[in-house]
């Protein structure tokens, strides 16, 4: 089945293929769910997701001009991560707005 993190597949549609690789791989993993699955199940969407070239989320100030009257931040491209690592990364992402905002100190 389809690799879900291939950036060259641009496939809109679910396929009944990767439905029945994934329900193998689960009940291979955990055999007692196999008797909650139905093989008559069907449905499904094609998610997509955002990742950075060395697939670490980007978190912080983005560099502006001096010149910018406001600032920019960001906290994006978790990947198939985003449960695991968003709550960390607010947590950068509060603390470099705070500190930017009372200190004005540039950290970029």
């Amino acid at each position: 089945h389809r690799h879900p993190w291939d950036p060259s597949d641009k496939q809109p549609s679910p396929l009944e293929s990767d439905h029945a690789a994934m329900a193998r791989d689960l009940i291979t993993s955990v055999p007692s769910l196999s008797q909650l699955l139905h093989s008559d199940a069907t449905g499904g969407f094609v998610q997509y997701r955002t990742n950075s070239p060395d697939s670490l989320p980007i978190v912080g100030r983005v560099p502006m001009s001096p010149h910018s009257p406001a600032s920019l931040f960001v906290n994006a491209a978790f990947g198939s991560r985003g449960v695991l690592n968003s709550v960390l990364c607010a947590e950068v992402l509060a603390s470099s707005i705070l500190q930017y905002t009372t200190t004005g100190a540039n950290h970029d």
